[in-house]
């Protein structure tokens, strides 16, 4: 690859300024960037612009002394005890200059297996250094090769940063660099790197550094061609500069035709789109998939995208970070945008997301349409089309089972089983058997409360009724919250014993198997109509309806409707021959 640190950090100087600031005022800052979005160029950058600093006796305010640590270099076997060991040998070569008080080996190596280890050497390096030497900060480069660690790793990172009473307490601070891995450091919520460290990300460069950066290769008086490049690219500062030293390069005549370039360069580039692709997380496709069907997405919006996945919806401002920093967005005020037409149409060739607008959807062949198209949903209802952007959930498939059955019940099991199987073997055999006994006739039978055990339950109830009253009546407050407290507690009894409908709770294991069963279909299905009725809701009333819609939670689901509908096969293993 083509590199020019120079070019690359183009606009970078706000990140390099705020990177160091984060990493020394707050001990610990994590920098975000995608593939050749520049890290290892800002991290270099922040070397040397420190590297020469305050160190002379001209000048004597103490200043940090930077480190840096690239990972990237290290074998396979790559271990805690030899992380420790990197970095007291680069701290050592770094601080040799500087040591003026002797008792200090200058050649000797000295062997460091944990962080007590390094703490007492980084300690004794320190006193004998000079005054003017501050803090220690260690930019870390390629931090994927750390998410293996053990957790306890990241505790004795937290102590060496952040520890009040060893040998270096306030003079180490670290800079963690990646991509989607660092996550990895935020997995445990009571951990201080995640409350403690700054978060800074590499974003996009706009048409400002996209053109000093067409400058350096001589392109710099060729608007339209720095314009294309940030079509292409959307900005992202290591693609823009391949893009352009291809542009740039002499080989081509000087009335080249840019397009065929900026042609050839896209096709060569499809396996790093697949790169970008596999990096994101289950989140960002699911927000991708938004970006693909529009052009933008907000806080608001991506919480919504991130729910109707049935993701985690406080994850939305990370998830919108992360297309940021992955090079394929960028902010514009509250609102995130889509750019770099380069990545977009490979995601629209992989994932499904790319399917045709709403728009191209209008009402042609069937008027009832609920069928997946990719990894999205079509839903139109009598002719009103709702576009092809909503994203998966379980119960779609389970609705769309249920309409191409039409009036034909359905067993709970049998939807589990042709939907969505249990990944786990015996679960699924579990389900087999439970629905052959169903079939043949013989399977859990469902048994109702009597008719005395219910009476009973209403008259100790309504005695409590009668009580409350009385103590209401007698101004008596006490009392009766006393005996509200007393009604809560017989009525959760009573929701125990006795289940809707009058229902006894499931004994047997068969029993509680197929209660378990038609809870989660019906939950996931009632999910689905609860989405249908917000984003579709002609759509979500009919399915929705008690009467000509389905029952969610139902041993027999079925649909009560009229309508013939053009669903999605539901393409699962076969369940086993009986």
């Amino acid at each position: 690859m083509t590199s020019c640190p120079e070019a690359e950090c183009v606009g970078r100087e706000s990140v390099c300024h705020q990177l160091t600031r984060a990493a020394l005022e707050d001990g610990a800052a994590f920098l975000f960037g995608g593939p050749l979005a520049g890290k290892s160029t800002v991290l270099r950058q922040v070397h040397d612009a420190l590297s020469p600093i305050g160190l002379s006796e001209t000048n004597l305010i103490a200043h940090p002394v930077p480190v840096l640590v690239e990972l990237r270099q290290l074998g396979e076997d790559f271990t805690p005890s030899g992380f420790w060991q990197l970095l007291a040998d680069l701290a050592a070569s770094a601080l040799r200059p500087h040591l003026v008080r002797p008792g200090f080996p200058a050649t000797r190596r000295r062997t460091v297996s944990d962080v007590r280890g390094l703490i007492a050497f980084l300690g004794d390096l320190l006193e004998r250094c000079s005054d003017l030497v501050g803090n220690l900060c260690f930019l870390l480069d390629d931090c994927k090769r750390m998410t293996g660690f053990p957790r306890g790793f990241q505790d004795n990172l937290v102590h060496l940063l952040w520890g009040a009473r060893h040998a270096v307490s306030g003079k180490v601070a670290m800079v963690f660099s990646g991509a989607q891995e660092l996550y990895a450091f935020f997995l445990d919520p009571t951990t201080p790197l995640r409350t403690r460290s700054a978060t800074v990300y590499l974003d996009n460069l706009g048409i400002k550094g996209l053109g000093d950066m067409a400058a350096t290769l001589g392109l710099g008086e060729r608007e339209e061609v720095v314009r294309e490049v940030l079509r292409v690219c959307g900005g992202h500062a290591g693609l823009s500069w391949l893009l352009l030293t291809r542009l740039a390069s002499p080989l081509l005549a000087k009335n080249f035709d840019s397009r065929v370039t900026v042609a050839d360069f896209c096709t060569g580039k499809q396996e790093l789109m697949r790169r970008w692709y596999d990096g994101l997380t289950t989140e960002a496709k699911a927000l991708a998939a938004h970006l693909a069907a529009g052009s933008s997405a907000t806080r608001p919006s991506a919480s919504s995208v991130l729910r109707a996945a049935g993701l985690d919806p406080a994850l939305n401002i990370r998830t919108l970070n992360e297309l940021c920093f992955t090079g394929v967005a960028v902010r514009e005020g509250a609102t995130c945008k889509k750019v770099g037409a380069l990545f977009w149409e490979f995601f629209t060739t992989v994932d499904g997301s790319a399917a045709p607008s709403p728009g191209d959807h209008q009402a042609v062949g069937s008027r009832f349409v609920f069928r997946r198209t990719g990894r999205l949903w079509l839903f139109r209802y009598d002719g009103e089309d709702y576009g092809c952007s909503h994203t998966h959930r379980d119960g779609f498939l389970y609705i769309a089972f249920l309409l191409r059955r039409g009036a034909q019940p359905t067993h709970c099991v049998e939807l589990r089983l042709n939907c969505k199987q249990p990944a786990d073997e015996s679960a699924r055999l579990q389900l087999e058997n439970l629905l052959h006994d169903i079939e043949k006739g013989y399977g859990p039978k469902q048994k109702f409360a009597t008719q005395a055990s219910r009476t009973q339950w209403k008259e100790a109830i309504e005695q409590i009724d009668g009580l409350i009253a009385e103590a209401t009546e007698a101004g008596d407050r006490a009392r009766a919250e006393e005996l509200e407290a007393s009604k809560e507690k017989l009525q959760q009894e009573q929701r125990k014993e006795i289940r809707l409908g009058g229902r006894l709770p499931p004994e047997s294991i068969q029993e509680v198997l197929e209660d378990r069963t038609r809870k989660a279909v019906g939950k996931a299905m009632k999910q689905a109509v609860d989405y249908l009725r917000i984003h579709c809701p002609r759509l979500g009333e009919h399915l929705g309806d008690p009467t000509h819609g389905i029952d969610c939670f139902a041993w027999w689901p079925q649909y009560r409707g009229q309508y013939e509908w053009d669903t999605e096969e539901v393409a699962t293993r076969q369940v086993a021959n009986r």
